[in-house]
């Protein structure tokens, strides 16, 4: 029986070109192009882009919190909110988060996960494999290696 090889190998060279450890944020900011213009809006996306500011707080009217809410989720940001309900209007409380980058972590670990799986194959393969089967293995290795930075979110 002959397999094919040539393209499983390219499927495996363009996950092993994609298989890199995210890097770390430095900082707050976040990617933010609202559609709405409102002022609540741009007030929101300006926190969104600051680097510095993780916390935020808007005191407003229901309706306005109800858009609020409405924008960070359609947008997919990485921001968590709850109502402060204290006073009138009550104050909405966004709080930056790293949940694409804890998710991008996890689809690395994933990933490795499934290399480390491909890279226990070694015996059997044929010789054509063999130099892609040592990407495996140099990619799993620079996973395991703390010089490559560390995958903790910043508190």
């Amino acid at each position: 029986m002959h397999i094919e090889y040539n393209s499983e190998m390219g499927a495996l060279e363009k996950v092993l070109s994609k298989v890199n450890r995210p890097g770390e944020p430095t900082d707050w900011a976040q990617p933010a192009n609202l559609e709405c213009r409102c002022a609540d809006c741009r007030e929101l996306e300006a926190f969104a882009r600051n680097p510095n500011e993780r916390v935020h707080r808007f005191r407003v009217r229901q309706d306005r919190r109800q858009h609020l809410h409405g924008t960070i989720k359609r947008c997919g940001l990485d921001i968590n909110h709850q109502t402060e309900r204290i006073g009138s209007p009550q104050t909405l409380v966004c709080t930056k988060t790293r949940r694409t980058f804890d998710n991008r972590c996890k689809q690395y670990t994933d990933d490795i996960a499934s290399l480390n799986t491909l890279a226990a194959l070694e015996a059997g393969l044929p010789p054509e494999l063999q130099g892609t089967l040592r990407k495996v293995h140099e990619a799993v290795a620079r996973a395991k290696s703390p010089a490559s930075g560390s995958t903790a979110s910043m508190s």
